[in-house]
């Protein structure tokens, strides 16, 4: 029997168990999700058929006084027997949100492997902005780099999140889509999965990074985000330094191997595979100029 097919705006309480089957996520980890300021149900859709989920979508745009508005589409996740019916209506509805929220342009990234979902985007007009890899740590061998120049500490050390969103944005200033904000900082440092590093060179702050571990299955892993080093402070060595700490603090927490994305086939690669990083597969990241619907 044909069962029609709907879209319609995520509701809270309502679709959440939906939304985090989707999204191959637990619902206590989505529910965390939605205490972040940064979350916004504005552009989050659900696709049924009949009363069966089949797909999400969530149409981000991320405002902050700092930086025009980012415009992301996350979450697009569509079973695999209802893709083809689904799929291209489902897209078309968040870029239609998009639209009606005046973006100017969306981004998107995706594993290179999913080359249904990048054959879509392209077929809207989405074409490829750069590519990125996932990188993999088996965690086995990590040294400790020590110099009586270089301290770091922990954000439970100096609980100053204004000070590490300066850092974080000084370090990747014109080389992410939109900065961090304190707001997440602090949110962030509630999660005791979370940690937050901070290195000093000669007492100042020169470096910073962010992590945490998860649970996949039976196994725990560690995640690396924003790890880097101010413009004037690189070339030292505070960067392998900063890395081997964070590495090592993940292996003491029991995870067995630590992921990260950085860009592909650039110096920063390079790096990460001399201190016993690997490839394990490529992000492609998709742009689209937005034109107003008349």
């Amino acid at each position: 029997m044909y069962k029609v097919m709907t879209i319609r705006r995520f509701v809270r309480d309502q679709d959440d168990r939906d939304w985090a089957e989707l999204a191959n996520i637990h619902q206590a980890e989505f529910h965390k999700s939605m205490q972040n300021p940064e979350f916004d149900d504005a552009g989050m859709y659900i696709a049924q058929t009949g009363k069966n989920a089949v797909g999400i979508a969530d149409a981000h745009i991320h405002t902050s006084p700092s930086c025009p508005a980012f415009c992301v589409l996350r979450d697009f996740h569509v079973r695999a027997d209802s893709w083809d019916a689904v799929a291209p209506l489902l897209l078309d509805t968040a870029m239609t949100s998009f639209i009606e929220r005046d973006a100017k342009a969306v981004e998107v990234c995706s594993p290179e492997e999913a080359k249904r979902y990048i054959s879509l985007l392209e077929s809207r007009g989405f074409e490829t902005k750069s590519v990125d890899c996932r990188i993999k740590h088996e965690l086995k061998h990590v040294p400790l780099v020590e110099s009586p120049r270089l301290c770091f500490k922990t954000y439970s050390e100096i609980p100053d999140p204004a000070m590490i969103e300066k850092l974080q944005n000084s370090i990747f200033d014109g080389l992410i889509g939109r900065p961090v904000t304190k707001e997440e900082i602090t949110f962030w440092m509630k999660n005791l999965d979370f940690e937050c590093f901070v290195g000093y060179y000669d007492g100042e702050p020169a470096a910073s990074s962010f992590c945490e571990t998860k649970v996949a299955k039976t196994e725990k892993h560690g995640w690396i985000y924003g790890l880097g080093v101010l413009p004037i402070h690189r070339r030292l060595k505070i960067g392998t330094a900063l890395a081997y700490r964070v590495l090592n603090r993940l292996k003491i927490r029991g995870a067995t191997s630590a992921f990260m994305e950085t860009d592909y086939g650039g110096y920063e690669q390079r790096f990460y595979e001399s201190i016993g990083f690997r490839v394990e597969g490529k992000v492609v990241c998709l742009q689209k100029k937005m034109q107003k619907i008349t």
